[in-house]
């Protein structure tokens, strides 16, 4: 009884070691991807932390207007810019915060041809 299991696996061994995959139903065309495009935009600060208010106060190098952190970056966010970084750099005896907004870049659209 033994031989004949035996003699069994060993056919079906065979058989599926004969069988092939069919490769024309396997073709897979390459997919062109492309990395993404970026719009950034830098805004630089120094900013500190204000113990009355709780808040962190920005100053604009620029103009001197002061505003409070969560509005240079609630600003940002509602014209669909994302904080992708924050860069510090020495300014006097304080350091200065460039924050660097980021949002997905959308091509201008084409203007149909005058005839």
């Amino acid at each position: 009884m033994k031989k004949i299991i035996i003699v069994l696996m060993l056919v079906v061994m065979l058989a599926l070691s004969a069988c092939t995959a069919d490769k024309t139903s396997e073709v897979t065309t390459p997919k062109k991807v492309s990395a993404q495009q970026w719009t950034y935009k830098l805004i630089t600060q120094v900013c500190t932390y204000d113990t009355g208010s709780n808040d962190v106060i920005c100053k604009d190098l620029a103009t001197k207007d002061e505003t409070m952190l969560s509005n240079i970056i609630g600003s940002q966010a509602s014209d669909g810019y994302e904080l992708d970084e924050v860069v510090l750099s020495p300014k006097g005896k304080t350091f200065a915060q460039t924050f660097i907004f980021r949002k997905a870049y959308v091509a201008p659209a084409e203007e149909a041809p005058a005839e």
